[in-house]
């Protein structure tokens, strides 16, 4: 058995989705001050027992939507940036995955946007951030072993593979530049 690493044993993917997502959306570079205090900010945005039942059981989207919204606040407070996090629309049926892919391929090729979906398989329900997606295959962005998906076994329902489409969220910086670093966010 390989060693067990962070993330491997919680339930906080969602949490560190939140953290992988700002680099889609243009706040760039290594590790910084700015990713530990978001993260803080995150779990902070969580009570006690909610952080308790989250490290077991992971997170709703209405509680990432919680405490992003709240965490968000903060950042732009403090750092002057300005991100959104929402739910996306259902503009398809639960029965047109195509439909799905194309919404969220669209996305995640939209300047300063990210793409957070649920990945659902028999051994994990996992939280991620897109990185590319058409119809064949999905790239994420993630904390662990998920970086490829091939999207002929899955499906929006009714399947052990899905992409649990209703519950995607997008996270957006709005406004400033293209692109900035995040250790100068201070």
């Amino acid at each position: 058995m390989r060693a067990q690493k962070q993330g491997d044993l919680d339930g906080l993917c969602g949490l560190y989705a939140i953290v992988n997502a700002i680099e889609l959306t243009g706040v760039v570079g290594p590790k910084s001050t700015f990713h530990r205090r978001l993260f803080k900010r995150l779990l902070n945005g969580l009570a006690e027992g909610e952080l308790h039942q989250a490290m077991i059981d992971g997170l709703s989207q209405d509680q990432l939507l919680d405490i992003g919204t709240r965490a968000f606040r903060s950042v732009r407070r403090s750092y002057g940036v300005r991100f959104e996090i929402a739910s996306l629309d259902d503009i398809w049926s639960p029965h047109d995955f195509a439909g799905f892919l194309d919404a969220i391929g669209e996305l995640s090729r939209q300047p300063q946007t990210a793409v957070i979906l649920n990945v659902v398989m028999p051994w994990v329900n996992h939280w991620s951030v897109v990185l590319r997606c058409n119809q064949n295959v999905l790239e994420l962005r993630d904390s662990g072993r998920l970086q490829r998906l091939a999207l002929r076994r899955f499906a929006l329902s009714a399947s052990s593979y899905r992409l649990a489409g209703r519950y995607t969220l997008v996270v957006r910086r709005i406004g400033g530049a293209a692109r900035v670093r995040a250790m100068d966010l201070r």
